[in-house]
């Protein structure tokens, strides 16, 4: 059959009196999906705040002041199944937008994303309490005089934030930059804390679509479609920027350092790289890759090893000084504790109950360790033979993910920003695993 056959011509176009409405439905497709992604969001986030049923924190004291401004709108509380509903919502229109994305331009996705990230910085702190436990550790250091790396939320039991934080005994798991950046927040009282830290985390979330954004148009690839991509995925705007958490801190370094690196400047990528670990320990795994991909070029390597030694040397001299030796000691245990803990939304989770292990058990653990190390070192051995160092960076980050067993919806935060820049395959492979997490959390919601 020859290419221009009237069955494969009726196959790929339609009929001359159907082309023009199909044509303004296809230019209409992205901008009404960007309007439902942001409406949908706002209906979630409104009724959220009108009951407790989606906050984080402590289920018996929810005072105004946790609820935020959306609460205001008079929204009515919403159950269950209409918040996941209107969830599915926000998912629909953002694979509609992603794959309409050549017929929107940089300004109506760019705008999108900002409204969208409006809504959610207004709204509660969505399921998880971890923004009372960064308070915490910043009230433990700066109000009591206690090292947080030492000392868990629960040594002060007076302390008012202690009614708003879950894990109680958990020493504190984040860097010293976060953790030092953090301690101002002690002195305003606990409403002015929570929704500083709402407004930060979510301008660096808005950050890291921006500097996405130029990467991927330094990269040869699309702009809209990167911001969208990163800046609508419904995980990241409901668990990332909805629950405040300080991961998009750490990517909007690690994304600094990408570009930095794409302009040559390696000892000041390798730095910013180094210091969104001191926010989340785990922005350091990009590191390895940065190094690895430097290799090659004259100089490179020498300045991507200079930049990590200076910056690395830094860190811990601030974290010593600051808050003594011990508290390495008390950091490498609350990591291992973090470690032992198990979610349900994990792979080595369902395979622990596959295997009979009745959940994360010691054999699902370590077959997933030992894919994880063995996947991070094929990936850097692929990096060495000239393979890119971003989409390397990516998959090493996928299969973190995978063989964790304390999965949490806003990691994919971590994932988003490397898979619009790395290869189709990995973007692909991003959005069936967003798409597994998502399905999986809102079964568990339902329940």
């Amino acid at each position: 059959m020859s290419a221009s056959s009237p069955a494969e011509a009726l196959a790929t176009a339609p009929p001359a009196r159907l082309r023009g409405p199909v044509e303004a439905v296809a230019r209409l497709a992205g901008p009404l999906a960007l309007a439902v992604a942001v409406l949908a969001g706002l209906a979630a986030a409104a009724g959220a705040a009108a009951g407790t049923r989606f906050l984080s924190g402590s289920p018996t004291a929810f005072p105004g002041w946790v609820a935020g401004p959306l609460a205001g709108l008079g929204a009515p509380p919403l159950g269950p199944e209409a918040f996941v509903a209107l969830l599915a919502a926000m998912g629909a229109a953002y694979a509609v937008a992603l794959v309409a994305h050549h017929r929107l331009s940089l300004g109506a996705a760019l705008c999108a994303v900002a409204a969208a990230h409006l809504v959610w910085a207004l709204a509660p702190p969505i399921v998880t309490p971890d923004v009372f436990s960064y308070i915490a550790y910043a009230r433990l250091g700066a109000t009591h005089g206690l090292s947080p790396y030492v000392s868990p939320p629960a040594a002060v039991p007076g302390d008012p934030v202690l009614a708003f934080v879950s894990f109680r005994d958990l020493r504190n798991p984040y860097g010293p930059l976060f953790t030092l950046a953090t301690y101002p927040l002690a002195g305003l009282g606990l409403p002015a804390a929570l929704w500083t830290l709402k407004a930060v985390t979510a301008a660096a979330s808005l950050g890291c679509v921006a500097l996405v954004a130029l990467a991927a148009r330094a990269r040869g690839g699309s702009s809209v479609l990167a911001a969208v991509f990163v800046g609508l995925n419904p995980l990241l705007l409901v668990y990332g920027v909805g629950g405040a958490h300080n991961d998009s801190i750490t990517m909007l370094l690690v994304l600094a350092g990408v570009l930095l690196a794409g302009a040559g400047r390696e000892v000041t990528a390798a730095g910013a790289v180094v210091a969104g670990a001191a926010v989340k320990v785990t922005g350091g795994l990009v590191l390895p890759f940065l190094v690895a991909g430097a290799r090659g070029r004259p100089g490179a390597l020498r300045r991507a090893l200079l930049g990590t030694i200076a910056a690395g040397t830094l860190v811990l001299a601030v974290w010593v000084l600051v808050f003594g030796a011990d508290a390495l000691v008390g950091f490498a245990r609350t990591l291992a504790a973090q470690g032992r803990m198990v979610s349900e939304l994990s792979l080595p989770y369902l395979v622990g109950w596959v295997i009979g292990e009745g959940g994360a058990g010691p054999i699902a653990r370590l077959g997933g360790a030992v894919l994880f190390l063995a996947a991070a070192a094929w990936l850097l051995v692929r990096v060495a033979r000239g393979h890119d160092w971003v989409d390397a960076a990516g998959w090493g980050t996928l299969a973190l993910l995978l063989s964790t067993a304390w999965l949490m919806p806003y990691y994919v935060v971590w994932l988003l920003p490397l898979a619009a820049l790395g290869s189709r395959c990995l973007a692909g492979a991003t959005l069936a695993l967003c798409l597994l997490v998502g399905v999986s959390r809102a079964a568990l919601l339902l329940l």
